[in-house]
């Protein structure tokens, strides 16, 4: 669930249209919730897919700017097709999907997201540095991935720590 605490502005129908509005508001999923600080960027609706131009969309975790697609009105199932860049605070985004201790530090990030709705496919590299998990630090961490939430599958296709 996505809420947004201040109204104004808005989004406009057709090819392009005025950027959303900053504005403050949340992102709640299974208990976890975090705030967003920045909503900022091009989205235009043509009645069948939404398209995100530059959109940054900031919280205390991440920091990412989106551009591509979103088929939510289409035939056959509807679909992602983003480019993602940003960055975000590990231990942060981590609690999103597990509460195992994780690795403390900041990753880069830049990839790709497809694929149905329900079941997205990221293809992203990874880079951090300093980063510690346990007894152990990192100051130079590389990875590429390939997360395919379909098949439950992670693979990772490069790894590099120094």
């Amino acid at each position: 669930m996505i809420r947004s605490r201040r109204c104004g502005g808005g989004f406009s129908r057709g090819e392009s249209g005025p950027s959303p509005p900053s504005a403050a508001g949340s992102i709640r999923r299974a208990g976890v919730e975090t705030e967003i600080t920045e909503l900022a960027g091009g989205l235009a609706f043509d009645g069948r897919r939404a398209r995100l131009s530059g959109l940054a969309l900031t919280t205390s975790e991440a920091s990412l700017t989106i551009d591509g697609t979103v088929g939510l009105l289409v035939a056959g199932p509807s679909y992602f097709d983003l480019r993602l860049s940003g960055r975000t605070d590990v231990p942060g985004a981590a609690r999103w999907a597990t509460s195992v201790e994780m690795p403390h530090g900041a990753v880069d990030i830049d990839g790709m997201v497809a694929g149905r709705l329900g079941a997205p496919r990221l293809d992203a590299r990874l880079h951090g540095e300093r980063l510690r998990w346990g007894p152990l630090t990192f100051t130079d961490l590389t990875a590429e991935i390939d997360l395919d939430l379909d098949a439950d599958r992670l693979h990772v296709t490069r790894l590099g720590a120094s």
